[in-house]
């Protein structure tokens, strides 16, 4: 087996978990089973836990599918490793003026205020899209500040829209802004931020960052 076709049946194994997982995630938060189907649940998890703790990876380490440059295969955003990302798909929509969209769609474990996502899921949300545009310029932007207004609450269960642009570029500094609508109603604004990114210079993304290592052989539990 060549290293690319490892890496893809890693990758669809991954993903194959994520999808499982995110399921059990959502049946936890929607269920109303009986106390006895409750504790046969949680037997099953502990010992899938079990199974996965088998061989771990250092907190430094990152993910054996994530090269640098590769995305995050276990974002809380867009990971589709991710049991609780939504997961956000994000496309580009004009890369020279470097805009995205995205599309995804909240469960009641992103809740907040009943019916609706959590206040801190939407920044999140625009935090990720936004710094998405800014990388489509090709620079490492990291968020310096985020403005976020709530104009009206974001349902769960609603397939969203979420569009982010770059609006100006000051030396290190790139300013985006950026919206969520629901896909059946895309001009009308939920939320909406402004966000500012600052491009670092090599020797912060070395003080920042040194300490990450590319992927190695997991760690046994134990040792």
């Amino acid at each position: 087996m060549t290293s690319t076709s490892t890496a893809s049946a890693r990758r669809a194994a991954v993903e194959d978990l994520g999808t499982a997982t995110r399921s059990l995630v959502h049946a936890v938060i929607d269920t109303e089973v009986d106390d006895a189907t409750l504790a046969r649940a949680a037997a099953l998890a502990r010992e899938a836990a079990r199974l996965l703790e088998a061989a771990v990876r250092p907190a430094n380490r990152l993910p054996a599918l994530d090269a640098p440059g590769t995305g995050r295969t276990y974002s809380p955003v867009t990971g589709p490793g991710s049991p609780v990302a939504p997961p956000v798909r994000i496309v580009v929509a004009d890369e020279a003026a470097q805009r995205v969209e995205a599309r995804c769609t909240l469960h009641r474990v992103h809740e907040g205020p009943p019916t609706y996502g959590h206040g801190g899921m939407s920044a999140m949300l625009l935090d990720q899209v936004l710094g998405t545009a800014v990388a489509l310029g090709g620079r490492v932007g990291l968020t310096r500040s985020l403005d976020v207004v709530y104009h009206r609450p974001v349902p769960v269960g609603t397939p969203l829209t979420i569009t982010a642009r770059v609006t100006e570029r000051t030396g290190s500094r790139i300013r985006t802004s950026g919206a969520i609508a629901a896909a059946d109603a895309p001009d009308v604004v939920l939320v909406e931020a402004t966000a500012t990114f600052v491009v670092p210079r090599p020797e912060q993304l070395a003080r920042i960052f040194g300490h990450v290592e590319t992927a190695g052989d997991p760690v046994p539990a134990g040792d």
